[in-house]
């Protein structure tokens, strides 16, 4: 210790140098470090150029410029395939009452789209939701949003059915929202939710002629909205059809029929001259005609040709029987659900708890 304090100065320098080497040997051994890792990654870089020269085609300027052109493509076509699986408008969120509200409003909606485009329909027609129509207020809150869903699905589908002007619309059922909701109206099928969008079976039975239900597939097929026919049964319809009430269809009404007052017959005398008179000019008539001989055609007369001849019907077209089963097909979005809105916090004033 005495020696220690007699060179004090010398043990700091030894100390501050021997903490100066330490540090510059954790440099050292920290460049080392980094310079194999930049080694690594040039040596890494080199051979993925090398084998980028090597590769077919080659990834010159023009081939580059041609992938960027594909991929323009690519995307153009994507776009234009996206537009069949175009989405439903998103239903408003409603409770109870006002799902009762817009349910009561959008059957009357159907109903009148129905009547305009002269499609016949049963009476008190629910279109899938004569459970939910028959009086009832409370309805399960999970159940809501997918028969609001379902109520923008039938409208799409309704829409096309009407635009091909079918006859007779019998039924649309649709697919069940929960355990509970049962009825006839029930598909017999279950909604399939898939990693990559949602799967929604319809059915639909109405009675039409062979035109309009091409009408109907056209219609399907031409849709914005990805629907999919997976079955269609065609029978001959058991039951006619309902009658137009068309006032311009039907034979113009006779007119009426006026009834002229006979004269009053005045008494005749037999011995009266005038009556005599005109008497026997009658009968010089009908004795003049009586020897007038019948006239005759001349023998080189052409043959006066008959009148055309009506159309035969050999095929009359009967009202057919059609069952329809449609799924309605909904992608998921790619987008990222939005961020719920942070809460605002609450700053305390002086003075209160």
């Amino acid at each position: 210790m005495a020696w220690v304090k007699r060179n004090l100065y010398f043990v700091i320098t030894v100390a501050v140098g021997l903490g100066l080497t330490g540090f510059c040997g954790y440099l050292v051994y920290s460049a080392m470090n980094a310079n194999a890792e930049a080694s690594t990654a040039y040596a890494t870089a080199k051979s993925g150029l090398e084998e980028m020269q090597k590769s077919t085609p080659y990834p010159s300027k023009e081939n580059i410029e041609a992938a960027e052109k594909d991929a323009v493509r690519v995307k153009a076509f994507l776009a234009e395939f996206k537009k069949p699986f175009s989405g439903f408008p998103s239903p408003p969120k409603v409770d109870d009452r006002q799902f009762n509200d817009y349910l009561q409003h959008s059957i009357a909606q159907f109903g009148l789209e129905a009547t305009n485009s002269g499609v016949s329909l049963p009476p008190d027609f629910a279109f899938g939701f004569s459970q939910q129509i028959g009086g009832k207020l409370n309805f399960a809150s999970e159940c809501i949003p997918p028969w609001m869903q379902e109520l923008e699905e039938i409208k799409a589908i309704l829409h096309i059915f009407c635009k091909a002007k079918i006859n007779y619309l019998e039924q649309i059922k649709r697919p069940s929202a929960s355990p509970d909701d049962l009825g006839p109206d029930i598909i017999q099928f279950q909604t399939n939710v898939a990693p990559w969008g949602v799967t929604s079976p319809y059915m639909v039975t109405f009675r039409a002629f062979s035109a309009e239900i091409a009408n109907v597939l056209s219609g399907i097929a031409a849709s914005s909205n990805c629907l999919i026919i997976k079955a269609v049964y065609v029978s001959p319809s058991r039951v006619p059809l309902p009658p137009i009430n068309d006032q311009s269809d039907q034979a113009p009404a006779p007119p009426p029929v006026r009834f002229i007052p006979r004269p009053q017959q005045r008494n005749v005398d037999p011995n009266d001259p005038i009556m005599q008179q005109e008497n026997s000019m009658r009968r010089e008539r009908e004795m003049r005609m009586e020897r007038r001989p019948p006239i005759q055609p001349p023998p080189d007369a052409a043959p006066v040709p008959a009148g055309p001849t009506p159309p035969e019907t050999i095929l009359r077209e009967t009202p057919l029987f059609v069952t329809i089963y449609i799924d309605v097909v909904k992608l998921k979005s790619d987008a990222p659900p939005a961020a719920a809105p942070a809460k605002p916090t609450r700053t305390p004033t002086p003075g209160t708890r």
